[in-house]
């Protein structure tokens, strides 16, 4: 069976949702799922000791996905145990210090066609899975990969930034939306939301003295894991002037 080529998350906005040829679709509100019924879209998450924020993640995207799979390198914590009450598929792997590796060993084992990479501390609101679900889609899925692409971009403390993702709200989530001004509501290129990154990322830097990780770090300040850190800085040419 053909499977997706794994991509890195971050050359620009890294290519979150990826094809596959195995058949799917949709259940509603739930990871696993219905009997006899083929799956659309995979969630797939590489973890290690994330017991702290993967109940957060599991649960803001169970509702979109048709299944989740967590690929486990070695957690000593809650981690195994979260991922299971939430329904996912579960896998072990032996880290070699190879991201793709651990990657692909999830993408070997997801069963849609589709497939939505995420991190543990990343998570979507319930109001936010639901602008997805009511968006028209004009593009189809590659409209979709955009829009969540702008989102990790843009991403607040972890929770995914659907406020300047999406071009457009349907007609009736328009209706009920506050009003925002201008320059919140104007689309901005790829390359505008990779600078607005580049920035945010530099001014935590800056303010924790270019050290990334632990409890006065730029991770802890951006609310993402160290490892995203670094991997977003390596994407983006940012480097520590020592």
């Amino acid at each position: 069976m053909h499977r997706p080529a794994v991509c890195g998350c971050t050359t620009g906005p890294r290519p979150r949702i990826r094809d596959s040829t195995s058949t799917s679709s949709r259940s509603q509100g739930s990871a696993a799922p219905l009997p006899g019924r083929p799956i659309l879209l995979s969630a797939c998450l590489i973890v290690k000791n994330e017991a702290r924020v993967l109940d957060r993640c599991l649960r803001s995207v169970s509702p979109l996905v048709d299944e989740i799979v967590v690929v486990d390198t070695g957690s000593t914590d809650a981690t195994r145990r979260i991922a299971r009450a939430r329904g996912a598929r579960l896998y072990s792997f032996t880290w070699a210090d190879d991201f793709a590796a651990a990657r692909n060993h999830g993408v070997a084992r997801a069963r849609g066609r589709w497939i939505l990479y995420i991190d543990a501390d990343e998570w979507m609101r319930p109001a936010d899975a639901a602008r997805l679900r009511s968006y028209s889609w004009p593009g189809n899925v590659r409209e979709l990969q955009n829009v969540i692409e702008r989102a990790v971009i843009t991403a607040i403390g972890g929770r995914l930034n659907l406020d300047r993702a999406l071009p457009e709200l349907p007609s009736e989530t328009r209706a009920a939306a506050p009003a925002v001004d201008r320059d919140t509501a104007r689309i901005r290129t790829l390359q505008e939301l990779e600078t607005l990154e580049r920035d945010n990322l530099c001014r935590a830097l800056e303010a924790a003295q270019w050290r990334v990780s632990g409890e006065q770090g730029a991770a802890a300040l951006l609310g993402m894991n160290p490892s995203t850190l670094r991997s977003r800085m390596k994407a983006l040419g940012i480097k520590s002037p020592v």
